[in-house]
């Protein structure tokens, strides 16, 4: 890429990146770039004054900012509907109004009253523009309307939220454990991107037909802290899906979305949350030392078939309140519910003896059958063999 800047060798991505930051982590952003290169840490600061001097130019500000409606027009996109709208923004149901083809999308941008908190929208289609997974909504579009209201589009997912689909009609296991499956993997994929959730719960997690899709990257932030620095340490998220060090103001990352997707887990095989997640109060799940009680009996009466004791083994990891004794990665989570799918034995837990004898047995009955009767028969030959040294010793009496 070509520098902007060819006295410091600045690029337009390096200027971008300090321009997507809320204004306040800017210049600690240019301060630790100028430990490692001054000049570019001042080229950085001049190209800001120059924008902020030019800020106005376009008079967006005189144009008051408002709540779209049904048929107003944004960049190439019609407003249908609204879908919902949350603590910091709006999110519509929107088509294409260029006539280019047909394309339905998911609008979204800053409330009106959360005016000056566009950095928002610039960082989540930032982070968006990364991931590409059938698990993931995808980032159609983006840009900034007339009212100089940023805005980005992803996929329309016409689903429902995972506790509405969980509670629509009685769901198998296999049902359930699919959908995780599903879930997990877009997640697993997001990390290996760079990427953290930061607030996986159902009303984030749609389900269309049998295909689970992740939205709303709002609080998502970047897990290399090299490349994060002083990103969003957000406290939009939801208390009794997030882990405790996220209660306690840590920053999103691998280990934290994993805790959630451990208390998903237990919601869809037990269809409720642990009790000690219902009834705590913020603080209590924030000082929260042991990992809550998984209740064995309502994860039977979900349908599950075989490998309970796995399942709890699998949940208890997940859900450790200390980040380093949860699975070292979400794939890690991942490889384990296979293998539990398989009737195999997992990472979390050792199997006894006689669990993997059933193991070998389920695995090849015929090898099992004819070392059953071979046991048998070297069974019989050796009480045989006794039966005749007993005679054998009476006869020399």
């Amino acid at each position: 890429m070509k520098p902007i800047d060819e006295r410091a060798q600045l690029t337009e991505a390096e200027l971008d990146d300090v321009l997507d930051l809320p204004p306040d982590q800017r210049a600690r952003a240019i301060a630790r770039v100028a430990l490692r290169d001054p000049a570019k840490a001042e080229a950085l600061q001049r190209w800001l004054r120059a924008i902020d001097a030019s800020d106005g130019l376009l008079d967006v500000a005189a144009i008051p900012r408002r709540d779209l409606i049904a048929g107003q027009t944004i960049g190439r996109w019609t407003v249908v509907r609204e879908i919902a709208t949350g603590g910091f923004a709006q999110v519509y149901e929107v088509e294409r109004g260029d006539q280019a083809y047909a394309q339905r999308g998911a609008l979204k941008r800053q409330r009106a009253d959360r005016e000056g908190e566009d950095w928002r929208i610039v960082h989540e289609r930032k982070l968006l523009a990364r991931l590409d997974h059938p698990g993931i909504a995808r980032l159609l579009d983006g840009g900034v309307a007339a009212d100089g209201a940023s805005y980005l589009v992803t996929e329309y997912v016409a689903g429902h939220a995972l506790d509405e689909w969980l509670a629509a009609c009685n769901r198998g296991s296999a049902e359930r454990i699919a959908v995780m499956l599903q879930l997990v993997d877009a997640v697993a994929m997001a990390h290996a991107q760079g990427v953290a959730h930061g607030d996986l719960k159902p009303a984030n997690i749609l389900v269309d037909g049998q295909r689970a899709r992740m939205i709303d990257f709002g609080v998502s932030r970047l897990i290399d802290p090299a490349v994060a620095g002083d990103e969003i340490r957000d406290p939009s998220l939801t208390p009794r899906y997030a882990a405790p060090e996220r209660l306690r103001g840590a920053p999103s990352d691998a280990a934290g979305d994993q805790f959630s997707l451990g208390l998903l887990l237990h919601l869809l095989l037990a269809g409720a949350l642990p009790a000690a997640r219902r009834a705590a109060t913020l603080d209590e799940l924030a000082a929260d030392t042991q990992p809550p009680v998984i209740d064995l009996a309502s994860v039977r009466a979900a349908g599950v078939g075989h490998g309970l004791h796995d399942l709890e083994a699998i949940l208890q990891r997940c859900l450790q309140p200390d980040p380093l004794r949860r699975y070292p990665s979400v794939a890690a989570l991942q490889a384990d519910l296979r293998q539990w799918q398989r009737h195999r034995p997992i990472a979390a837990r050792h199997w006894t003896v006689m669990e993997r004898l059933r193991q070998i047995a389920a695995d090849s009955p015929r090898t099992t059958w004819l070392l059953a009767l071979l046991a048998l028969a070297a069974l019989l030959l050796a009480l045989d063999d006794l039966r005749l040294r007993g005679v054998f010793d009476a006869t020399l009496r």
